[in-house]
């Protein structure tokens, strides 16, 4: 259970992390250009939710693919799973795909430390 908590979390930090750093990915709550902190939490969290309803299928859908790519693709998956997330909620913009790639190379970092975290306070 907790590795599942963890993951949202390390979403919700990547996402961002992803927003504060990338000029691509913009949230249209936020007034005047300002960093907003919990419009960025919130836009993590609709990340995670996104996250654990599409990703399985996607990644069941395109496992060939990756077995091909040694598990790179997944960081594609979620690079298109960033892309179309403004279509379905409006806390974010994405500038091009090449913001939605990094943003998911970000969003994929978070997720790997908090697993980590995760493993070492399980065991």
């Amino acid at each position: 259970m907790s590795k599942i908590v963890f993951r949202f979390a390390g979403t919700i930090v990547g996402m961002t992390a992803a927003l504060y750093f990338l000029p691509g990915l913009q949230m249209p709550l936020a007034e005047n250009g300002a960093f907003d902190l919990i419009g960025a939490l919130i836009c993590g969290l609709e990340l995670a939710v996104f996250y654990l309803i599409f990703r399985p299928i996607f990644r069941l859908l395109f496992k060939p693919l990756s077995i091909l790519t040694l598990g790179l693709f997944s960081i594609v998956l979620d690079a298109i799973i960033i892309f179309t997330m403004p279509y379905y909620f409006n806390t974010l913009t994405v500038g091009s795909y090449t913001d939605a790639l990094l943003a998911a190379l970000i969003v994929s970092l978070g997720r790997a430390l908090f697993s980590a975290i995760a493993a070492k306070l399980e065991g």
